[in-house]
């Protein structure tokens, strides 16, 4: 199972560090500019009875120029999604829970009047895009440039589920009432993806070569059968607003 989950990353690293190493060369690139940057995403096109899904993240990007006009490159970043799904506990299908752990639950309840307990469950999503760019320049003035760019790559995810008791004992004859909580966590549903992303940038020049950057794409996700764990992604797109700091070559 090891081998299954870690060999596409693996796979994607190695062509990802070629890529880097080979592109800017066969193409006759010159490195441009390298940006970090912060972000938040809310899911629009949602699966799996999902009913909210938002993240925040970053993330760095690098650009190769071809002309004044296009360059290329490549980008790579974090997203922490927290999400929301009708009946999440059960839609996990989490044997332990299902046909262990919820049993005992109401057993020991229904052996102790004096026992209650409130269940509750939080999921949260790990991705790691990662994916190749072009883009066009238009220059709107000398300081402020407008960069179209459409991306292709693929995320790389995690979701992650933990369930958050609650227990509450009474101690009538001593008048005493103990409280108590804990996490159990449910196994991760590891896979990933295939992304198309068309954006819009704007880029403010603050310095000589630092720009202030500004933006928003919107991604489609591509659920495919022969990538391991795809079908466990939970949206089919989202909108992205970025903010960065542009440091150019």
């Amino acid at each position: 199972m090891m081998r299954s989950s870690f060999g596409p990353y693996r796979t994607v690293a190695v062509v990802t560090a070629l890529l880097l190493i080979l592109l800017p060369g066969i193409l006759g690139a010159q490195l441009r500019s390298i940006t970090a940057f912060t972000d938040y995403s809310l899911a629009t096109g949602k699966r799996m009875n999902v009913e909210t899904a938002s993240a925040v993240g970053g993330g760095t990007q690098v650009r190769f120029g071809l002309s004044e006009e296009f360059a290329v490159g490549f980008s790579l970043g974090y997203k922490l999604y927290s999400l929301s799904q009708k009946d999440q506990l059960t839609a996990w299908n989490w044997d332990f829970w299902n046909n262990r752990y919820s049993i005992t639950i109401r057993s020991n309840i229904l052996a102790d009047p004096n026992l209650s307990v409130q269940v509750g469950s939080v999921q949260k999503i790990d991705m790691v895009p990662a994916a190749l760019t072009a883009d066009h320049t238009l220059a709107l003035s000398d300081d402020l440039h407008l960069i179209s760019s459409l991306s292709a790559g693929a995320v790389f995810f995690s979701r992650r589920m933990f369930i958050v008791e609650t227990w509450t004992k009474r101690f009538p004859a001593a008048d005493h009432v103990f409280t108590y909580s804990y996490r159990n966590f449910a196994p991760n549903k590891k896979g990933s993806v295939l992304l198309a992303s068309p954006g819009v940038t704007a880029r403010y020049r603050l310095f000589e070569s630092a720009e202030l950057t500004a933006g928003a794409r919107f991604t489609q996700y591509f659920i495919v059968d022969g990538l391991v764990g795809s079908q466990e992604f939970p949206f089919d797109n989202d909108i992205n607003l970025t903010i960065g700091l542009d440091f150019a070559y």
